[in-house]
């Protein structure tokens, strides 16, 4: 499904909400397609409601039996969960405080990352459903934020403070562990948001006063052009087909009521929902690294 521009839909989270907008270069998204809140998820055990009240991560990806699903996390209490699109079922919840990024990997395991009060990168069995009790494995992470599965290379890419680590997953699901692989400083701190860009090429990391690509295969750190200079950004996603890179910046302490689209041409266009704290978007198209 596309807009009349021939953009899909876009995701965006923010307080308990997590909702997919068609739009184009406007700044009025209209009513969202698809949505989900947590304070009114009724298959959500009521105890865990309240780790999903602050999303701050939100991410498309279809499971090894081919249902579509949505990823979430939530930071302050934290959690995370898996939401199946069609019904709307929670699938998967699991308590990780301040959890930032979550990432589906081989065998029905989800990497989640856990800021302040957490520093860890944590595996869990998707398996044990909407009331999992336990990670698996866990990796101390300091300011954990994002999770990306690089399926031909079999590695974890992660970030957080001024750094990204990249993990091997070893053991399979049945008995999973995490080791670290390589580290890769970065000239600043505030490692934010870390997702793949299908148009440029290898991964874009956040932090406090830009953007930055990483070569997966160099691991060589340069500037990533379209945000060089944009601070405070929170979540940034690049459409595959046009290169049309939305993003996220702090505007009020940590959130804003934007939405930016930037096209390939410099043109910048705006989406707005009045009165909510918005905090990840991203484009309704595949997140993993090629």
């Amino acid at each position: 499904m596309t807009n009349a521009a021939g953009l899909p839909g876009l995701f965006i989270c923010g307080e308990n909400v997590a909702g997919l907008y068609m739009t184009g270069n406007h700044p009025d998204p209209g009513e969202s397609v698809w949505s989900w809140d947590s304070s009114l998820a009724e298959d959500l055990p009521a105890e865990r409601r309240s780790w999903l009240a602050e999303l701050d991560e939100v991410k498309p990806v279809t499971l090894e039996d081919g249902r579509a699903v949505v990823l979430v996390t939530a930071s302050s209490e934290g959690g995370a969960a898996v939401i199946e699109r069609d019904s709307g079922r929670v699938v998967f919840s699991g308590r990780c405080r301040n959890a930032h990024s979550i990432e589906l990997l081989p065998g029905g395991l989800l990497a989640v990352a856990g800021s302040v009060g957490t520093d860890e990168l944590q595996l869990w069995r998707l398996a044990d459903g909407p009331a999992a009790g336990a990670p698996v494995a866990t990796a101390p992470l300091e300011h954990a934020h994002g999770a990306v599965w690089e399926p031909g290379a079999g590695r974890l890419w992660t970030c957080g403070a001024d750094k990204v680590v990249i993990f091997r997953v070893s053991g399979g699901a049945v008995a999973p562990s995490l080791g670290r692989e390589k580290v890769i400083d970065l000239s600043e701190s505030g490692a934010h948001d870390l997702l793949p860009d299908p148009c440029g090429g290898g991964l874009v990391v956040s932090t406090s006063r830009r953007c930055w690509r990483v070569d997966p295969g160099s691991c060589e750190v340069a500037a990533f052009g379209p945000l060089e200079r944009v601070r405070n950004v929170k979540a940034v996603s690049v459409e595959r087909g046009s290169g049309t890179v939305a993003f996220q910046k702090a505007e009020e302490s940590w959130w804003s009521e934007n939405v930016y689209l930037l096209s390939r041409d410099g043109a910048m266009g705006m989406m707005t929902i009045p009165g909510r704290r918005l905090y990840k978007c991203r484009w309704d198209q595949p997140c993993r690294l090629e």
